[in-house]
């Protein structure tokens, strides 16, 4: 992008300093030159990634860098692009800024679909949801991330811990009691055998040990066939009905299909 309203190099003045905001940091501009400038940001000890041209219309422009992860320690530096489209280092007054913790109200619960968890936040808290050893998905709209445990912790209670406010090693927690509802059928894992008798693996999480399934199977013109009574050159399919304390809960799994040929027998 190029800087045609940028004051001649020789005027220039590039001078900024760094406070923090709510979810982030925010650049403040003394007295430069009303001009196109570039923003590098990085976590402290990692590479700089650029974020991007901006143009400051004023000598004290300011400019807001978010969403940041909370009580993580920054890097920033800020170039002036000239009528040439060098970049030239602006002045700073510090090398290094600590975003501050959050607060309980930052992050909120919001409904999504079964088997993920999902909240919102202002902040970026995806690595936090990561060190909590969760599988977790990004989805920054809105602010929003939807994510999942791993597959044994499915069945068990959801403990999250964020930095307090202070950043100091106490932490709030926000916890979900688990409910069927985050059971989401296709994570099943499920094997079938390719010899008679017929037979179904299914590796449940280790966490849910109330869980079960109960194979239903269906073979030519959708007559009901039990497992063992499968016969060879012949095409299955087998649901399962997931129940929870031998009750059903309304999921079935993914079909398994079975074609057995003699030369598997």
């Amino acid at each position: 992008m190029a800087a045609t309203t940028a004051e001649p190099s020789t005027n220039q003045k590039c001078s900024y300093s760094v406070e923090k905001i709510k979810f982030g940091l925010q650049i403040k501009m003394t007295d430069s030159t009303p001009g196109y400038y570039t923003i590098y940001v990085a976590e402290n000890g990692s590479s700089f990634e650029r974020k991007g041209n901006f143009f400051f219309p004023s000598k004290n422009s300011n400019y807001g860098i978010k969403p940041l992860k909370p009580c993580t320690e920054y890097e920033l530096k800020v170039t002036f692009i000239d009528s040439n489209g060098t970049e030239k280092p602006c002045n700073k007054t510090e090398d290094k800024t600590k975003t501050t913790g959050m607060t309980e109200q930052e992050i909120k619960n919001i409904s999504c679909s079964p088997g993920y968890f999902c909240y919102q936040s202002g902040w970026n808290i995806s690595s936090l949801l990561s060190e909590n050893n969760k599988v977790s998905i990004e989805d920054f709209n809105n602010g929003s991330y939807r994510f999942k445990h791993a597959y044994d912790e499915m069945c068990s209670d959801l403990v999250l811990e964020f930095p307090a406010e202070n950043c100091s090693d106490a932490t709030f927690t926000v916890s979900e009691n688990f409910t069927v509802d985050f059971i989401d059928p296709n994570d099943i894992k499920q094997t079938g055998h390719t010899k008679l008798p017929a037979k179904i693996n299914t590796t449940l999480p280790s966490s849910c040990k109330d869980l079960s399934v109960e194979y239903k199977c269906s073979g030519i013109n959708n007559d009901s066939v039990e497992l063992s009574d499968m016969k060879p050159f012949t095409s299955y399919s087998c649901t399962g009905d997931i129940k929870m304390n031998s009750v059903s809960i309304n999921k079935t799994t993914e079909p398994v299909q079975f074609n057995i040929y003699c030369g598997e027998l």
